[in-house]
């Protein structure tokens, strides 16, 4: 009966009161269940947690271990790892600035190296594609001081609107990439370099 006791003063002040000021974290926890062999690990970020409800429920002399209370911004590796709540997460507030405020840091941040390199690779192309048609452009109107309303005139100028056409065209394609990174990242649709969810904001 104490120990039925201890167990639901424990899942109050775990469910109610959830704080790592309650409980200070151990290196490691050793979670088990009452006359059973059967452990589970929770890291010095993570809480032992009964289900009483399941006791009750099955009338049983053993209390059900439902597992891990992981502390806010940790969590586990994967569904396999032997030691629960050691993963910290990504902050999905961090990888949404630094991607708003730059092109593809945000995806280094969470380890997403491959589309990093790949914005990367695309915002240098842009930038040189701007800066070869702007001069060409430069050029063309330098160019057409020269000419009196005669036929090379309207070719010059022709020429010039294509190349102004080209270069909305590509800028276009670089904002609209990078809003819909910034869309993805604000639903929080990546996950980092390890498969983990990023923490939510």
């Amino acid at each position: 009966m104490n120990n039925l006791i201890i167990i639901i003063i424990y899942n109050f002040l775990i469910i109610s009161i959830y704080s790592e000021e309650i409980s200070p974290c151990l290196s490691e926890q050793e979670c088990y269940l009452i006359d059973s062999n059967n452990t589970i690990k929770c890291s010095s970020h993570g809480k032992c947690f009964y289900d009483l409800f399941k006791y009750i429920l099955n009338d049983t002399k053993n209390f059900s271990l439902t597992g891990c209370i992981c502390d806010e911004g940790y969590t586990d590796l994967n569904s396999d790892s032997t030691t629960k709540c050691c993963y910290k997460q990504k902050k999905q507030s961090n990888a949404f600035l630094l991607e708003l405020l730059s092109f593809g840091i945000g995806h280094l941040y969470i380890g997403n190296k491959v589309f990093f390199y790949l914005k990367l690779f695309i915002e240098c192309i842009c930038i040189v594609l701007n800066i070869i048609i702007s001069f060409r452009i430069k050029i063309i109107n330098s160019k057409l001081y020269d000419y009196d309303g005669c036929e090379e005139y309207y070719e010059v100028n022709k020429r010039g609107i294509i190349l102004n056409i080209v270069m909305f065209i590509f800028n276009s394609f670089m904002i609209l990439f990078h809003l819909i990174d910034l869309i993805l990242f604000g639903l929080n649709f990546y996950k980092d370099k390890n498969g983990v969810k990023l923490k939510s904001w």
